[in-house]
């Protein structure tokens, strides 16, 4: 969460105390865990009663089109994932932003605070099927 979600949205002293509750409760939280690598499966399975396996989904949806590799373009989560983790950024004149869903709206907040002067979003529907996210953020500022 502290990667992939910008502190605007998910502020990191919020994030702290709610996994402190959550350890309080009574629940053991393994980090830097690769299952499989780290620690077999099958292994945790002959411990626990049960698993659940909440892995998250960092990789960006690739659009297959001319120009997707091109020096410039990068994908959502690569972008969020370097501004958490402190990498500098440089903000440029105009920027678009393909996509709808969250990660798209959070790249695009992102690039109006860090400065960028223009900040635009595509998205393959028409503005009556967009998804409720994507309408609250037309025209909004850096400082929402």
């Amino acid at each position: 969460m502290v990667v992939g979600i910008p502190e605007f949205r998910l502020p990191r002293d919020i994030l702290s105390k709610e996994v402190d509750i959550v350890k309080k409760l009574g629940v053991e939280i393994k980090t830097n865990t690769r299952i499989g690598k780290d620690i077999k499966f099958a292994d945790i399975q002959k411990k626990y009663d049960a698993v659940f396996i909440a892995a998250g989904a960092h990789k960006a949806h690739k659009l297959d089109i001319e120009g997707e590799k091109t020096p410039g373009v990068i994908d959502g989560t690569e972008f969020l994932h370097g501004v958490n983790a402190g990498d500098k950024v440089v903000p440029v004149d105009k920027v678009v932003v393909v996509g709808g869903g969250n990660v798209a709206i959070d790249c695009a907040r992102t690039c109006l605070r860090l400065g960028y002067k223009q900040v635009t979003i595509a998205y393959r529907r028409s503005a009556p099927k967009c998804p409720p996210s994507l309408k609250k953020s037309r025209k909004r500022s850096a400082k929402e």
